[in-house]
């Protein structure tokens, strides 16, 4: 991925988080823009973001902080 383009998944996730007023849409859409960069086609792009978010959630600090934000962002609403 080139450097400049590095950018450009963090942005999306942002615009469409604030526009849908949904974390957790755009982050995933972010994220399926950042795979799709890595590793262009359907199949290895969905094993790339499974394998980040399988990750993620493997570590039981990020895993905590994830199910706050989740029930943070239903008590907003």
């Amino acid at each position: 991925m080139d450097n400049w383009f590095s950018i450009v998944p963090f942005i999306i996730a942002v615009v469409i988080a604030m526009l849908t007023r949904q974390v957790l849409v755009g982050l995933m859409l972010g994220l399926l823009i950042g795979s799709f960069s890595l590793q262009p086609g359907i199949a290895s792009t969905l094993s790339k973001m499974s394998d980040y978010i399988l990750t993620a959630i493997g570590d039981r600090g990020n895993l905590r902080i994830i199910v706050f934000f989740t029930f943070s962002g239903a008590l907003l609403e």
